[in-house]
């Protein structure tokens, strides 16, 4: 969430912690593309229809293509912790993650 990203940068500018380190942040939430995608439309107030595609015929075409590698990067899970970070710059999201998604899709809470 924007938001949780300036205050974090906003801290890495006026704390010393910051100074030549590099950072990993997060709002603590790992949620699959699905997820992400039916949580959005519950807020929305809209269906959505959702399609399984057989990885095979995928990372099949990936292959004939030549760009395999980038099908394992499309379709393996990307989860970070942030807490080394946060624990550097004394540092926690200012906006939970529902409150966020809300404010992102600018519905009243």
């Amino acid at each position: 969430y924007v938001d949780n990203l300036s205050s974090f940068i906003h801290k890495c500018i006026t704390y010393n912690a910051s100074d030549n380190q590099t950072f990993v942040i997060s709002d603590y939430i790992n949620l699959s593309t699905n997820e992400l995608i039916n949580l959005i439309a519950k807020y929305m107030n809209i269906k959505v229809f959702i399609f399984k595609f057989p990885l095979k015929l995928l990372k099949l075409f990936f292959i004939i293509i030549d760009k395999k590698n980038d099908f394992n990067k499309l379709t393996s899970s990307l989860i970070i912790n942030p807490e080394s970070s946060f624990k550097i710059m004394d540092w926690k999201p200012d906006f939970d993650f529902d409150l966020a998604i809300k404010k992102t899709l600018v519905i009243d809470s």
